[in-house]
């Protein structure tokens, strides 16, 4: 069943590539007036354009100023507020050891600190019984080998969300929880040299996933799932799950066959990018 967004006034963060560009992809094919925000100007008017329609806000949430200025701007352009979906994410694929400082404070300051400004400034902003959404990952309390810094810093995130249920009780908070997907900007910057360190890590702790996801399928998939959430305004959805079918691949597969299908999380070919 297709989603029905129209009239629904819409912020992505995180739009100008992966997930995050085709859940606004697709909301404006559900009708919604949808911004499109994040730090490249050029690849938000790109995205735009595959919509057919939508509203370029151009900011980093990793300069607070910038994350109410999102809202502001969104708000002035639109009408108001409805639904925000926050979407930015970094993670360099390193190990632990070999993982500095700088790039944690980069991973957290995007990630975690980024995430609730732009959150907090939207639920001040948001229409009465709108929804403020963000993507988690099912990372957390099942970190993957390689992702220590991401899956801590979507757990602070999700513990700063559960501070602002308390902070804005009239404001409804949605974490969409997602697992490996295909052509995301993250998994098409990862070192296929690294990947493959990592994989008998991620066999060994059953991480490894036997199928992933694609960007087109997930972001359809989403706004599917937020359209109803959004309509039924008196009821309250917190947390949704999202995984590939399959499991994980279990400890003693062969590790150049499960490197070959590996393959996918990391090419863009086919991932709908």
């Amino acid at each position: 069943m297709a989603a029905d967004l129209e009239g629904a006034r819409v912020l992505v963060v995180g739009s100008s590539t992966g997930i995050g560009r085709r859940i606004a992809v697709e909301a404006v094919g559900a009708g919604a007036s949808v911004v499109f925000s994040a730090r490249s100007r050029d690849k938000l008017e790109s995205a735009v354009a595959e919509a057919g329609g939508g509203v370029v806000v151009v900011g980093d949430v990793r300069k607070p100023d910038d994350c109410t200025r999102i809202v502001d701007e969104t708000v002035a352009a639109i009408g108001g507020l409805d639904l925000v979906v926050f979407a930015t994410g970094v993670s360099p694929l390193m190990p632990m050891e070999e993982t500095t400082a700088e790039t944690m404070h980069d991973v957290f300051e995007t990630n975690a600190i980024g995430g609730l400004m732009l959150l907090t400034a939207a639920a001040g902003r948001l229409a009465e019984g709108g929804i403020v959404a963000y993507l988690g990952s099912d990372s957390v309390g099942a970190c993957y080998p390689g992702m220590v810094h991401y899956a801590a810093s979507k757990a602070a995130l999700d513990q700063g969300v559960d501070g602002l249920r308390m902070e804005f009780p009239e404001t409804r908070f949605l974490r969409i929880a997602v697992g490996p997907t295909a052509g995301t900007a993250i998994a098409l910057d990862y070192d296929p040299e690294v990947a493959a360190r990592m994989l008998p890590q991620m066999l060994r702790f059953a991480r490894g996933t036997e199928k992933f996801m694609t960007v087109n399928d997930l972001g359809e998939l989403i706004v599917e799932l937020l359209a109803p959430a959004l309509r039924h305004r008196d009821t309250e959805v917190e947390d949704i799950v999202i995984r590939p079918p399959g499991g994980p691949v279990p400890w003693g597969t062969d590790l150049g066959l499960q490197a070959e299908a590996n393959k996918a999380f990391t090419e863009p070919e086919g991932a709908g990018t």
